[in-house]
């Protein structure tokens, strides 16, 4: 309508209501925490998809605040987001029309779950008593499981290398023979329920035995030729030590004693073989348990023989009773 004339046109306009976009409920975005300090970097845009629920044309954000979803301000990056709230968050998306620009918002929890985490794990030790001397043996790695898992709901698994560990790759199957000695083994641990992992080490050790040498026989007096006699067996303590320190020595009448630790002789100890007897030497290692045996013969010298002496006389020129 002209303001002066009054004289006035008319045409129609179409009022659209266009319809915002549909908002789904969301799952949480969880994500592993190496480190366990509550904080992990997140793939926001793996979400994407589930927001959109397949509807096209419509542009997804993601924020750290509802206002600036409302007001599309400061998107976060969708490919590398750390988290800004140790352990668990909310996000906020938003959906906008590219035609219309009409938009709606939702929220998402990021949710950092930690890895298994790690006692101080114990050295692997054993005895080298699989041809002495070349410090090579078998483990069974799995005795550990126990340790390392330490009540946590989790699968474990050993690996040769940091790499093969972190990816879950060529793990140790059945006993391992090791490589060197110290020689450290890798652990993973992945909880059965969020695959989260964390990796682990220890040393598996060869302990060298104790040495041994020849030992001479420890003889005793047969003093009354019945072929038995006491004997201090630690009197050969020096001599089968042979300079080694930090060792203890025990005798037995058996090898299977002596393998076992059990029963040992106490001194004074009397044969129970007649003239000559075996007995089994034990020598351990005060720090390791690691034990090597030896044989000692005890033996029975009989006294020298006495025969019946005949007087021995001689003449006292002087008669004083001396001669």
């Amino acid at each position: 309508e002209d303001d002066t004339t009054g004289c006035y046109a008319t045409t129609t306009m179409n009022l659209v209501v266009n319809p915002l976009p549909i908002i789904t409920p969301m799952t949480p975005l969880e994500a592993c925490d190496d480190d366990n300090d509550g904080f992990t970097t997140f793939e926001l845009g793996l979400k994407n998809g589930e927001a959109l629920g397949g509807q096209t044309g419509i542009n997804v954000t993601y924020h750290e605040t509802q206002a600036d979803a409302d007001s599309g301000a400061n998107p976060l990056d969708q490919v590398t987001y750390t988290n800004i709230n140790a352990n668990t968050q909310t996000v906020y998306i938003r959906l906008e029309d590219t035609t219309t620009g009409c938009y709606d918002t939702t929220t998402l929890d990021l949710i950092v779950n930690p890895a298994p985490t790690f006692v101080a794990i114990t050295d692997y030790e054993i005895c080298d008593y699989n041809n002495p001397g070349d410090l090579v043996e078998q483990f069974d790695l799995t005795t550990k499981d126990g340790e390392i898992i330490n009540g946590q709901n989790a699968t474990i698994s050993y690996y040769e290398t940091q790499t093969d560990a972190e990816n879950g790759t060529n793990p140790i199957v059945g006993l391992y023979t090791n490589t060197s000695t110290p020689q450290t083994i890798y652990v993973q641990l992945q909880d059965n329920t969020t695959s989260c992992i964390g990796v682990g080490t220890f040393n598996i050790v060869v302990n060298e035995l104790p040495a041994i040498t020849p030992v001479t026989p420890l003889g005793a007096c047969d003093d009354n030729a019945d072929g038995f006699a006491e004997f201090t067996l630690e009197d050969k303590n020096a001599e089968v030590l042979n300079g080694q320190t930090g060792m203890t020595v025990s005798y037995y009448e058996t090898q299977a004693d002596a393998d076992n630790a059990t029963n040992p002789l106490i001194s004074p100890y009397t044969n129970i073989v007649v003239n000559t007897q075996a007995v089994y030497i034990r020598i351990e290692n005060d720090t390791t348990g690691c034990y090597s045996t030896n044989t000692m013969d005890l033996v029975v010298n009989p006294l020298p023989i006495i025969t019946p002496v005949t007087p021995l006389e001689v003449c006292d020129d002087d008669n004083d009773g001396f001669g």
